[in-house]
């Protein structure tokens, strides 16, 4: 039989990294870069990140204010129009004309939400309209059947 060559493991002893042993190549007295005395690894710091919520520095270190450049602010009438639009139609159309109207005068983001707003709030009272209409004509119809059937 062959005795294992130099660098082979032996599969009678398999190896085992001893905490704080000597590995190959390396001085010794020295430590692996990294590792306490035991051979726990050490603590490494991570990424510096700004706290929550603060802003982030200007050019000059000064904390930067508002809207990032090119970023205009969402009116305010307009998100109130298209959340109102889908329970009370009546507000989601005044709240959406007040906001195209305020839109045009200050250059604020959201005319696709008043427009939103709109259309569903019209289109929500045409449905009020329509089933409304479908419940009034047989219910004031009915006194007029009522009168041919008796008499």
């Amino acid at each position: 039989m062959s005795t294992p060559q130099s660098g082979a493991s032996d599969p009678q002893q398999p190896h085992q990294h001893q905490p704080g042993a000597q590995q190959p190549g390396q001085q010794p007295g020295t430590q692996q870069p990294g590792y306490h005395q035991y051979g726990y690894p050490q603590h490494q710091p991570g990424p510096q990140y700004p706290q929550a919520g603060a802003a982030p520095a200007g050019p000059y270190g000064h904390p930067g204010a508002g809207y990032p450049a090119g970023m205009r602010p969402t009116n305010t009438f307009a998100i109130i129009s298209l959340v109102s639009s889908f329970f009370i139609a009546v507000v989601g159309i005044v709240f959406g004309h007040l906001a195209r109207k305020q839109i045009r005068e200050t250059g604020e983001a959201g005319d696709g939400l008043a427009i939103a707003g709109l259309i569903i709030g019209y289109v929500h009272l045409g449905f009020w309209i329509v089933f409304g209409l479908m419940f009034l004509i047989p219910l004031f119809m009915m006194p007029f059947f009522m009168t041919l059937a008796v008499g």
